[in-house]
């Protein structure tokens, strides 16, 4: 179950064509890409998160792949119960291992 935060990537992955040799007389040129200020985040997925949602626990907002969990993670080698994310007095972000196996 994916998390209604999640977003798909913003721009998908350019499509590799395979060319047939050719001597460098008969090359054309090279085409800009398609993307030129695109950053390679842009092809990655991303996680939403607006504080304007008040977290339903003092530990914020908690991650995991438990679907009671704020945010829902479907990925191998993430514990029922990950982390959680809030903020300090200074709204720095808090990250704090709440007992995963394999550590955040």
């Amino acid at each position: 179950m994916a998390s209604s935060r999640y977003m798909p990537p913003r721009l998908a992955q350019p499509s590799r064509t395979r060319h047939s040799r050719r001597s460098r007389r008969e090359r054309e040129s090279t085409e800009p890409p398609e993307n030129a200020g695109a950053s390679e985040l842009d092809y990655l997925p991303t996680l939403v998160v607006r504080f304007s949602d008040a977290p339903r626990t003092k530990k914020g907002l908690v991650f995991g792949s438990n679907p009671n969990c704020d945010v829902v993670l479907d990925i191998q080698g993430v514990s029922n119960v990950h982390f959680s994310l809030t903020f300090d007095d200074y709204n720095r972000p808090i990250i704090e291992d709440l007992g995963s196996l394999m550590g955040t």
